[in-house]
């Protein structure tokens, strides 16, 4: 169907507008694959699609730091992004990191003026599309069921965040690094001959900021793993070979 799409794009409209028509449409197929979105109908549905932006960012590419101001909602379409925080020491601590079809930036629609106290990074290329706040405000505004699957949503997401500080008070670094790489394999992981191979490509700087430790004690924790035969590694990539 797409080449057939484009073929009649550009036979029916001015050379010009082919790019921004084609971004439209592309835009509403993102929106309609979000679960939360489910039940919105077309109308709604091209309501939605008309007050967001859709916008890539590269790997490594800041979509908010802390301090800025939340005015706008982010909806992940493609990609990953970390949510990170500094801490005391000046270190990064990762929070949680994103997969398509999750909304963050959520602080702008909770009715708090605060400044944003996290920052988000693309973890890898992605694509979002971005609201701002008053005009997403206005939409909830219009259906109250939407309104309380975002916040048990938020809710959701909150208790998942909780559990893991929790998991980085109460336990040694070898074992947060442990967890973090068993839990890794199951969200992101794909059966190899020899394990399972984590398709979220991390550096060992990415791997300490998860679990509160420095790249130093994560590089040589690593080296361990890899020595008793648990893990293997090779550049980013790395298979988990015994999860017990």
């Amino acid at each position: 169907l797409w080449p057939s799409c484009r073929l009649l794009l550009r036979i029916t409209a001015p050379k010009d507008k082919t790019v921004s028509v084609m971004s439209e449409l592309t835009k509403f197929w993102y929106l309609k694959q979000f679960n939360l979105f489910s039940e919105l109908s077309r109308e709604e549905m091209q309501m939605m699609a008309d007050m967001t932006t859709m916008s890539p960012f590269p790997e490594k590419g800041i979509l908010f730091f802390p301090g800025d101001t939340p005015d706008s909602v982010f909806l992940l379409k493609e990609g990953h992004v970390k949510i990170s925080r500094m801490v005391e020491d000046g270190r990064k601590l990762t929070l949680d990191i994103l997969n398509p079809g999750e909304i963050f930036g959520e602080s702008a629609i909770t009715g708090s003026d605060a400044e944003r106290d996290t920052m988000a990074e693309a973890l890898t290329p992605v694509i979002v599309c971005v609201a701002t706040k008053e005009r997403f405000g206005d939409f909830l505004k219009r259906r109250p069921d939407l309104v309380f699957r975002v916040t048990k949503w938020m809710g959701f997401r909150l208790k998942k965040i909780e559990t893991r500080l929790e998991s980085l008070i109460f336990k040694s670094v070898p074992a947060r690094l442990a967890e973090l790489l068993v839990r890794l394999a199951d969200e992101y992981g794909k059966p190899s001959k020899r394990g399972t191979e984590i398709g979220l490509k991390l550096t060992h700087q990415e791997l300490s900021e998860l679990i509160a430790s420095t790249r130093e004690t994560t590089s040589a924790i690593i080296g361990n793993f890899r020595d008793k035969k648990w893990i293997d590694t090779e550049g980013r990539k790395i298979v988990v070979l015994n999860r017990q």
